[in-house]
């Protein structure tokens, strides 16, 4: 059995796998979970071994993974009920509710309850979802920059006032924006690159789609950018582009 985790997550792969009593490796790109009749008996992800390589791998938000049934290990670094595991799992996954930059989130209540005290901050970017936006959009509404903007998001997930969609990294609408310095390559949020990265792997360029042209573009990462994409003069000349224009983002593969 192989596949990803668009559909079922690790969690719930593992949890039917235990009910049928399957024996054999769960394997997922440098880890490993080892069932007996349904039940854990090593796991690794990473070099870490044990439990809290189980709760990594179980933290996996996507991926490709494989079951190999009747594999088996050496060796034994888990002793509890897979129940035990997803329970302490689901514990820290509710502790560390992390938001891509491309995921959708959405407003879970429409009354903030009375006795919770929200900070200025938290209160303008809960006012800023009449409809489920990413992160980057938020950001290209508001002041706060992707790295503020998804911490604030994780917090009040916590807090069961939003909640998070996951989604893949995809196309971006940026804007274009001048800075200063020399050269003709874009610069990008970092968080934009490094989930781009993580779905698609190394890349060291863009497409850029502005109206009905296309260019490529060589990138390099500017922390707080945003949903910008900043370029100084000598590259929007270069390029044919003009500041505070709406273009789309993808990596060039």
């Amino acid at each position: 059995m192989e596949g990803d985790f668009s559909l079922l997550g690790p969690i719930d792969l593992l949890q039917l796998l235990s009910q049928s009593k399957q024996s054999g490796g769960f394997y997922v790109p440098r880890g490993e979970i080892y069932l007996d009749k349904g039940r854990p008996v090593h796991a690794s992800y990473r070099g870490i071994g044990g439990a809290e390589g189980l709760y990594r791998i179980l933290g996996l938000r996507e991926g490709p993974f494989r079951f190999s049934l009747g594999d088996r290990t050496p060796e034994q670094t888990l002793t509890e009920s897979l129940e035990h595991y997803l329970l302490q799992a689901i514990r820290q996954l509710d502790e560390r509710i992390e938001v891509g930059v491309f995921d959708r989130v959405v407003l879970t209540v429409n009354n903030l309850p009375s006795q919770l005290t929200l900070l200025p901050n938290e209160l303008a970017v809960l006012s800023q979802l009449n409809d489920p936006l990413s992160p980057l959009e938020l950001s290209a509404r508001s002041k706060f920059g992707l790295e503020a903007i998804t911490a604030l998001l994780g917090h009040l997930a916590r807090l069961g006032l939003v909640k998070v969609q996951h989604r893949l990294a995809h196309t971006a609408q940026l804007r274009t924006a001048l800075t200063e310095g020399r050269g003709t390559m874009a610069r990008l949020d970092p968080l934009v690159i490094r989930a781009w990265m993580h779905q698609y792997g190394r890349f060291e360029a863009v497409e850029v789609q502005a109206g009905e042209r296309q260019v490529r573009l060589m990138i390099e990462a500017q922390p707080g950018a945003g949903a910008r994409m900043l370029l100084t003069a000598e590259g929007l000349v270069f390029h044919n582009l003009r500041a505070e224009q709406e273009v789309l983002v993808w990596p060039a593969l």
